[in-house]
């Protein structure tokens, strides 16, 4: 028989700092800014062993030290101006840095010694900046209300992968803009029903950790 032994350490650090201010310009326009800086720490081990449960048996494993380290840096600003009661424009700019930083260490265990596994252990840094320019449109006719925007983003992004002695080095760039555009169309029936029609187009990524 074979018996198999895990056993997996998870801890998962993470700091944040965020900075806002809100200034009332006038009866009709508002201006906001945020600050965000975030931190994430993440400790993986992993250790497994096979043992072969018989006379002359063996046992073989591999340990796995897996860290990453991400860090995020922010800032928005936003400004809304209202004509009347029925009408309101948004617009804003968005930009944001993110680094990533992680490494797969793997080490065999045959039984006597622990030697590294380079066919496994990596490093992979990854840097990715976004800037974005947005603003929408939102006005009320009687029992409608409307709003239309258009979303302007640029992304760009740089990934590493560091070898070892036995596999290359690998990395790849990409710059890219894209346009968003969003909106929808409600009408009230009365004071409990609304009808309502939305569309937007989006992006979704990955989660970075």
């Amino acid at each position: 028989a074979i018996a198999t032994y895990s056993n997996t350490d998870f801890e998962l650090k993470n700091g944040a700092i965020n900075l806002n201010l809100r200034q009332s310009l006038s009866k009709m326009q508002d201006l906001s800014i945020d600050l965000d800086a975030l931190k994430y720490d993440i400790n993986n081990d992993q250790v497994f062993t096979n043992k072969l449960l018989a006379a002359g048996g063996y046992s073989r494993g591999s340990v796995a030290a897996i860290p990453s380290s991400l860090k995020i840096l922010a800032a928005k600003i936003d400004h809304t101006i209202r004509f009347g009661k029925k009408h309101k424009l948004e617009s804003g700019f968005k930009s944001s840095s993110i680094s990533t930083d992680n490494i797969a260490d793997y080490q065999l265990f045959d039984g006597t010694s622990f030697s590294e596994d380079l066919n496994k252990s990596n490093h992979f840094l990854y840097k990715e900046n976004i800037n974005a320019l947005y603003s929408s449109l939102e006005t009320k006719f009687g029992k409608f209300n409307i709003q239309a925007g258009l979303r302007y983003e640029n992304t760009y992004y740089d990934a590493h992968q560091l070898g070892n002695s036995i596999k290359p080095d690998s990395a790849f760039s990409r710059t890219y803009s894209n346009l968003f555009p969003s909106g929808y169309i409600s009408y009230e029936v009365d004071s409990l029903n609304t009808f309502s029609f939305t569309a937007s187009r989006r992006i979704d990524r990955p989660a970075y950790q």
